[in-house]
């Protein structure tokens, strides 16, 4: 302790840090030491263009009945905001600057967890995550030229130039991420309503998805369908299998979603595109009525993640209730004894689509255990201390903005909810600032005695 402080006084520090990268300054280390400089001179300054910047991204904010959940919403926002800036092609890691858990590097995390509520948020703070996959398309054509394919081969894990960073078999094999990528551009795209980035830059990402897809296909004349082979999905527990669910959806999404853009701007997709995506075959089990993991899915297996279940969120494959119910219950029981925080949060969203309160109020009793006091950060299971997580805290915001709102964001020009649910104890949620092509809403679900929750846009003023 320095001599000038003395025992049972109180002293306020003040901490300052820059962060200059190498490929930002030639020199970064002058470079901080100047920002440090710039800063020291004036920290009224320093601290009141702090605070006006955090006024301005609470417009964008979590309003509840129920103030517990309120601190949870707006604490996995405040994560997520101190992660991201507009004005660099940058994404974050799981933990963002938070520590290097993960080594900091960039996963599909990004685009189906954390990017979808800070699209709806701060789409302008979410476009720093697509310009990134811009930024790094050719490294991932690198990628795939590596290990003799075609197309955009986007890495499992990534850093500064795009290139494959994960050497640990099998997750360089989790190829879902290519489709994840492309769909994080649509929704970056339609919650900001920048058509221009989508038809530009948005759609040299897109297309080279769709490329690497359709020369991953395999076509079997013996049941005439296309097949993906030796991938490994979101379940890590599976290792290599064929016929991956979310895998062969998304890649049929993304093959159908290319070919929809360049019509779009006028240009052709190659025919083969459509008709691969047309017969990319999903597993079934005829029996019980649901989607299999894979094709080499045995009952009673552990899992990780239940692939299945996202099929229905975020990535829409056509499945009535009946379906959706059973797919989600029979998938539950199967997680490891230690489960991850993104499993609870898919099922809460199905949950809320189907109306059932109490499975929804059972999701957000296990959600909460994730979060830890007193900072309310989040871990991605009770035994992982890599904090905070915030690819657990976006699914979290998507529970509440998808689930419990119904939330929609499609390249239309209205925010639609066609769904809302709330848990028990709650009344009523409200999110103030929500974007949707390029206008700004304040939407509110309530308790209603008829029809459960119904749900209010307001607003609709330019964002």
């Amino acid at each position: 302790m320095p001599d000038w402080v003395a025992y049972g006084q109180s002293v306020k520090v003040t901490k300052i840090v820059a962060l200059v990268a190498s490929t930002q300054e030639s020199d970064p280390a002058t470079a901080a030491a100047g920002c440090l400089a710039r800063a020291v001179s004036d920290l009224e300054a320093v601290r009141s263009r702090h605070e006006a910047e955090w006024v301005q991204l609470w417009n964008s904010r979590i309003e509840c009945s129920d103030k517990a959940l309120q601190r949870l919403g707006n604490a996995c926002l405040f994560y997520l905001n101190c992660s991201l800036r507009p004005d660099l092609a940058e994404a974050h890691g799981p933990c963002g600057l938070f520590g290097n858990g993960w080594d900091s590097l960039v996963f599909w995390d990004t685009e189906l967890w954390t990017l979808p509520p800070m699209a709806l948020f701060h789409p302008s703070w979410a476009k720093s995550c697509v310009a990134y996959r811009h930024k790094t398309l050719a490294g991932a054509h690198a990628n795939a030229k590596a290990n003799g394919e075609v197309g955009a081969r986007y890495g499992w894990m990534s850093g500064e130039t795009g290139k494959e960073c994960c050497r640990l078999h099998p997750f360089p094999e989790e190829r879902h991420i290519v489709s994840c990528v492309a769909l994080g551009q649509c929704l970056y795209a339609y919650a900001s309503g920048d058509r221009q980035w989508l038809e530009q830059e948005g759609l040299e990402v897109i297309c080279g998805c769709a490329e690497y897809w359709a020369g991953r296909a395999v076509y079997d004349p013996t049941d005439q369908k296309y097949h993906i082979l030796q991938v490994c999905g979101s379940d890590e527990h599976a290792g290599l299998v064929d016929d991956n669910a979310t895998t062969n959806w998304g890649a049929a999404w993304t093959l159908r979603t290319a070919t929809q853009l360049l019509r779009a701007v006028g240009k052709a997709a190659p025919a083969l595109w459509q008709t691969i995506a047309d017969n990319l075959i999903i597993p079934w089990d005829e029996d019980r009525g649901i989607p299999l993991q894979m094709r080499q899915w045995q009952h009673g297996m552990v899992i990780k993640q239940a692939d299945a279940t996202l099929l229905i969120h975020p990535w829409d494959y056509p499945m009535d209730r009946a379906t959706m119910g059973r797919t989600v219950d029979y998938y539950r029981p199967h997680y490891e004894a230690q489960p991850i925080m993104m499993g609870f949060a898919i099922d809460g969203i199905i949950d809320c689509r189907l109306g059932r309160t109490a499975e929804v109020t059972s999701s957000l009793r296990e959600l909460s255990r994730y979060f830890r006091l007193p900072y309310l950060i989040t871990t991605e299971s009770p035994s992982n201390e890599r904090l905070p997580f915030l690819t657990g805290m976006g699914g979290f915001l998507q529970f509440l903005l998808n689930g419990m709102a119904g939330l929609r964001s499609t390249d239309q020009n209205s925010l639609t909810s066609q769904w809302a649910c709330l848990p028990d104890g709650v009344d009523w949620i409200r999110f103030h600032g929500i974007h949707h092509a390029g206008r700004t809403h304040t939407v509110t679900v309530y308790r209603d005695k008829v029809e459960g929750a119904r749900v209010d846009l307001e607003g609709n003023a330019p964002g």
